[in-house]
């Protein structure tokens, strides 16, 4: 019988005991494309069969060889009996000229078969690995004593073994042990280097074993926010309330804290350099907030990514706090360490000095890049297996040239044409895919059974679990994507959406879809699909819906990222044809509301500005006030105040011209009385707030009401304000409204200080603090910005005063509260006798003051000369501290307290001067002024004065 009519090339034979090497036998040879026979992979096929008669006919008649692979076990199995007899028949009818036996025994002891001469040569399973064995079945079956170029590009290198990036970094590995079992505290370990240096099998290594661990992956599409750590924190969306007070960042964080509160565990950010800003972001400020706010929560997190020359990733992770931060680089291997890998994994090689220079230079010191080159090589049969050992022919000067794209395309060009539409498919559903999206949109009826053969022949693909494939790694995903044809990228994009649409259309007949995350998780790929496949009419509806649902839950990252999918799509549609002439400017104010939620006020200025072009902004209708309003407020929130009074006096005349007064016309008065505090129109101020409050009051605004109502002290005495503040604090008790509770306990506890009632503050400021931790809030400096006031006034402890302010100044926040905490160090330094210190704080201070020079704050100036002169009053030089107190006499603006201190302060230098003077300061407003002035100091606060 000729070679090319058996079914199967050889036939495996072996006793149960020795399954799990017999297994790893069958994987190479299925990778060295042999066809062979092996119980495990013939169960469909064998199933319902009479075994005596089907294995007797396949051992006797349906190989060209017969490989038993003997022990004391094989003997005394009685299917194994049944298989050698069949074989020895075989055997004994078949004649060969050059004495060729059809058994090919592989021996795992001494055990002699009956029937099986001694005088046969049997291969040693204990001296050979299972992937020799099988390439040397390889080369038995293909019939010669070199390979035929035919089955050259059909070989796969046997994997390489699971842990030899762990033999490798072993430092690495011993490293980050020892900083686990070290730790009683919230810890960070940066894992770092550049990509294949075993970072990630190193990782996981170490994870083995370990408890509680979440592993916080980058997912292949985001479809909402955090998606990522949704996943990874096994939380629903519908469990995040849409109608709480904090937005939906916030309230995921404050679950993430309370499951790092409960028990120590490690968090695992793999591939962190893949991960979507938003979530990056997340990460590293939650990571801040754990270190600084909750180390005793012993959350040990890795952040593992590779990186390239010249990149910021490292940066943001330099800024966490060094003695809870341990950094783990994965450098290049130098020459010796690379040639001692080679040899440890290809043994003893006959290879030239030339070729294996050559080889471990085109590495560039990257053991994934060594691996791929010998795999390449090997593919090629310049490295091939022979007497036992690895050869390796010379090399071709320019073979490793472009080895990665080369490597894809050898392993690429060994499936055949149905193979190959399978795999580009599949690259069009996504870097990673399952079953289903093959089999029923492209009707592929035997798709896994496809997908297995392409990874068992090329290894493109793996399959990490029982649901989904993936392709092997970015390289080959985008490499088999690139090589379809754009007009049949779209043709399989339609199809696609299509099927999307139709699972769509179905869900919302049985049930609806009720969960938001589902919704949007069902729309994504029809809107991406259709967009792809270059249908913009139908991608611009189901992109619309998108922008609706990422509204409803905060999203403002995935909103804007569909807004400008529209805007683009926008260009090629008749808007006319569609009915959606007013989509465009829909669309720009989705742009510009996101921007103002995110806090990004000059851009949402512009696209206000946009969205205004689209009206007669003459005629104030409803529209054009709201956009005007918001304008105003990203102004005021830019520290652009004139320009945002400009236009809310503006408005406000226009309305009270019209004697209108309805809740936009309180919208825009109660924005003026926060303007106004920043300006020091004290007068205006107080009009604009209490004709605010009675309208919100009288019209039941419960909500806007008690949001002023939590500000009082902005116009009220301390005294009347916290009565007027603890009704607020009752209402968000009670609504569980936890940002605004925060605030106005902030507030409460602030009113108390300035009022002298120091037993009142450090409750309330307290709560406020656990409250804005709990969620995250980087607002946490305003509470402890009052904290340290209280170490300084009531304790007299500035060096305590001190680490708290230097913990608020951590947190990112505007020039403003950076000017003020900065004041309080700069007091804490002129107490303590640190003029240098001091020093650094009035620079940092006056260069903050400089920058905001156009926006003409007349609390800057007051910070400023009453900065320099209590720092020349400790630097004993009192004719400058004098001078300084001169230039605030003559400001146009001057708060009563100021008015105090500095008096206060210039009375004292003249009387240390021994002037003759007296007292012009009068009695302390707050008994607490005098005190600080007594002491050398004085103090600024922050307070939440933001209306809705």
């Amino acid at each position: 019988m000729k070679k090319d009519n058996f079914e199967y090339e050889v036939a495996l034979s072996f006793a149960g005991e020795q399954r799990d090497y017999v297994k790893k036998v069958s994987e190479a040879l299925t990778k060295l494309n042999v066809r062979h026979f092996y119980d495990y992979n013939e169960q469909v096929n064998i199933w319902g069969k009479n075994l005596t008669q089907y294995l007797d006919s396949v051992y006797f008649e349906k190989a060209m060889y017969f490989v038993p692979f003997i022990s004391e076990e094989y003997v005394k199995k009685v299917w194994t009996n049944l298989e050698v007899k069949s074989a020895l028949e075989r055997n004994m009818l078949e004649s060969r000229p050059d004495f060729q036996q059809y058994i090919l025994p592989v021996r795992f002891d001494d055990t002699r078969v009956p029937g099986i001469a001694g005088s046969i040569a049997d291969i040693d399973a204990r001296k050979k690995k299972p992937q020799e064995i099988a390439q040397m079945i390889f080369e038995k079956v293909k019939g010669a004593k070199h390979v035929t170029e035919a089955y050259k590009k059909k070989e796969i290198p046997e994997p390489l073994p699971a842990n030899y990036n762990i033999k490798i970094n072993v430092e690495k590995l011993e490293a980050m042990e020892n900083i686990y079992k070290l730790q009683t505290k919230s810890h960070v370990v940066v894992v770092y280097g550049e990509k294949g240096l075993g970072k990630r099998s190193c990782t996981q290594y170490f994870l083995q074993n370990k408890k509680k661990i979440i592993k916080i992956s980058p997912d292949t599409e985001n479809r909402f926010q955090l998606e990522p750590v949704l996943h990874a924190l096994q939380l629903d969306i519908d469990c995040l309330s849409l109608d709480s007070d904090l937005s939906f960042e916030e309230q995921t964080k404050r679950e993430f804290f309370a499951i790092c509160k409960k028990e120590p565990m490690i968090i695992y950010v793999e591939q962190f350099q893949y991960l979507d800003s938003q979530t990056s972001t997340f990460l590293l400020e939650t990571t801040e907030m754990l270190l600084s706010r909750f180390p005793h929560c012993q959350t040990f997190i890795i952040f593992e990514f590779d990186i390239e020359k010249d990149t910021n990733l490292l940066i943001p992770f330099y800024k966490l706090s060094p003695g809870h931060t341990d950094f783990i680089c994965f450098k290049r291997l130098l020459f010796d360490e690379l040639k001692c890998y080679f040899f440890d994994i290809l043994g003893d090689i006959e290879i030239s000095n030339d070729n294996l220079a050559y080889i471990l230079d085109s590495s560039f010191g990257n053991i994934m890049y060594l691996n791929i080159a010998i795999n390449f090589l090997k593919g090629e049969h310049y490295i091939r297996f022979e007497k036992g050992k690895y050869i390796c022919d010379k090399l071709p000067s320019s073979i490793l040239t472009d080895v990665l794209k080369d490597f894809i395309l050898q392993r690429y060009n060994r499936l055949d044409n149905t193979l190959k539409e399978v795999l580009s498919k599949s690259s069009i559903i996504g870097n990673v895919f399952n079953v289903e999206l093959l089999s029923k949109p492209f009707q592929i009826i035997n798709a896994d059974d496809m997908l297995q053969k392409i990874g068992k022949i090329s290894q493109l693909i793996i399959h990490p679990d029982d649901i989904s494939y993936s392709f092997e790694n970015d390289d080959v995903y985008h490499f088999i994507k690139d090589s379809i044809s754009p007009e049949l990228q779209k043709e399989w994009h339609e199809v696609l959406a299509n099927y999307y649409k139709k699972l769509l259309k179905k869900e919302q007949r049985r049930k609806g879809i009720k969960a938001i995350d589902r919704e949007i998780t069902a729309l994504y790929p029809i809107a991406k699909h259709y967009k792809y496949a270059q249908n913009y009419d139908t991608a611009i509806i189901y992109y619309v819906e998108l922008v609706a649902k990422y509204e409803r839950i905060s999203d403002y990252i995935h909103e804007l990222d569909a807004i400008q999918n529209i805007k683009y799509m926008l260009e090629y549609v008749d808007l006319d044809k569609l009915h959606l002439d007013s989509l465009e400017y829909d669309i720009f104010k989705a742009e510009a509301d996101c921007y103002r939620n995110m806090g990004n006020f000059p851009k949402a200025c512009r696209a206000y500005e946009e969205c205004l072009s689209y009206f007669d902004i003459g005629k104030f209708s409803e529209q054009v006030v709201e956009l005007l309003y918001q304008q105003s407020y990203c102004l005021y929130m830019s520290g652009e105040v004139e320009g945002a009074l400009k236009i809310l006096n503006r408005m406000k005349k226009d309305f009270e011209k019209e004697n209108v007064c309805n809740y936009s016309y309180i919208k825009i008065v109660s924005l003026l009385a926060s303007a106004c505090d920043v300006t020091g129109d004290a007068k205006s101020q107080e009009k604009y707030y209490i004709k605010a409050i009675d309208f919100y009051k009288n019209n039941k605004y419960e909500q806007e009401y008690y949001v002023l109502l939590r500000m009082a002290s902005m116009i009220f005495p301390e005294e009347i304000a916290i009565s007027m503040e603890e009704r607020a604090e009752a209402f968000f008790r009670e609504r569980h409204s936890i940002k605004y509770l925060a605030e106005v306990l902030h507030n409460i506890a602030t009113d108390n200080l300035y009022i002298d009632k120091l037993a009142n503050v450090s409750k309330p400021i307290n709560e406020s603090i656990d409250l804005f931790d709990s969620f995250g809030s980087l607002a946490v400096y305003y509470p402890l910005n009052t904290k340290g006031i209280l170490k300084m006034v009531l304790d007299s402890d500035y060096e305590s005063a001190i680490t708290i302010f230097e913990q608020a100044l951590q947190y990112e926040m505007e020039p403003y509260s950076e000017i003020t905490i900065r004041t309080n160090v700069l007091n804490c330094m002129n107490v303590l006798g640190k003029p240098g210190e001091a020093l650094k704080q009035l620079e940092r201070i006056d260069e903050l003051i400089k920058l905001q020079e156009p926006q003409h704050i007349p609390t800057y100036a007051i910070y400023q000369n009453l900065n320099w002169a209590f720092y020349y009053f400790h630097m004993k030089d009192h004719k400058k501290c004098l001078q300084k107190l001169n230039v605030c006499s003559k400001l146009d603006y001057m708060e009563p307290r100021f008015k105090y201190i500095y008096k206060a302060l210039a009375f004292r230098t003249k009387k240390v001067m021994g002037l003759k003077t007296r007292n012009m300061a009068g009695t302390a407003p707050k008994r607490v002024y005098k005190k600080c002035v007594e002491n050398g100091f004085y103090f600024t606060t922050l307070r939440f004065y933001e209306s809705l």
